[in-house]
């Protein structure tokens, strides 16, 4: 429900410096990233966020791309590195001592080397 996800966002994270994940999981097509969106837009969210940003990760889980969609998302312009390291270097650059909000849309893969790899850069941000 819209409300709950709302509230487990914007509830403190103090003290706790982990990546806070919080799934909407169910059947494709009951309407999870159109949940999402609205979360994402809500006035509140917003304004708890100093920065927000959304990818899309279907099939293919590709760190570059989707550390390059952040990127861009992230700052509303285009971004022209092809090298993973320094796209993370410029995604840990844009999110250091922010609260961000990132969405990852239609993820399917559960590899962990792969989320391990994107999560680095993220863990620079305020709790």
């Amino acid at each position: 429900d819209k409300r709950d996800i709302i509230e487990l966002l914007i509830s403190s994270n103090e003290g706790n410096k982990e990546v806070r994940v919080i799934p909407i999981v169910g059947m494709g097509g009951v309407g999870k990233t159109t949940l999402a969106q609205i979360v994402f837009k809500d006035g509140k969210v917003m304004n708890h966020f100093n920065l927000m940003a959304w990818a899309c990760v279907s099939d293919e889980f590709d760190v570059m791309r989707i550390t390059k969609t952040l990127v861009e998302s992230a700052t509303k312009n285009t971004c022209h590195l092809n090298n993973l390291e320094l796209l993370q270097e410029k995604l840990k650059n844009i999110l250091n001592k922010k609260k961000f909000l990132l969405v990852l849309d239609d993820v399917w893969n559960d590899n962990f080397g792969n989320w391990d790899a994107l999560r680095l850069p993220l863990e620079v941000g305020e709790p």
